[in-house]
């Protein structure tokens, strides 16, 4: 598949396709569903795009549901100049998993 068939799919020019792929534009949420429908991405694949996206925007979701102990350690964890790494996911994973514990065994 190349940048046309993926534009055509998209309901979009080639060249914005080409700027999609050199990291000048940035999707949001709904052309993200399209082209993960368009490259026939499984749901896992296609929540990391999501994932992945948000990141290169500079932004995570976080409910407004979540305690504001947890919101406050995630900002903590994610205030970087750089794209976290594994270790970074790995260190937020671990304290998101003592948080919920410790919100269960309080509960």
């Amino acid at each position: 598949m190349n940048q046309m068939d993926v534009a055509h799919r998209l309901g979009c020019s080639r060249a914005f396709v080409s700027q999609l792929e050199r990291g000048l534009k940035a999707p949001g949420p709904k052309l993200l569903d399209r082209l993960s429908i368009a490259l026939g991405l499984p749901v896992r694949e296609s929540v990391q795009l999501s994932e992945m996206a948000a990141l290169s925007r500079g932004s995570i979701p976080i409910p407004s549901s979540m305690p504001l102990s947890v919101r406050r350690k995630i900002f903590h964890l994610c205030r970087v100049d750089r794209a976290p790494s594994t270790e970074d996911w790995t260190k937020l994973e671990d304290c998101l998993a003592a948080l919920l514990t410790d919100s269960n065994d309080a509960a």
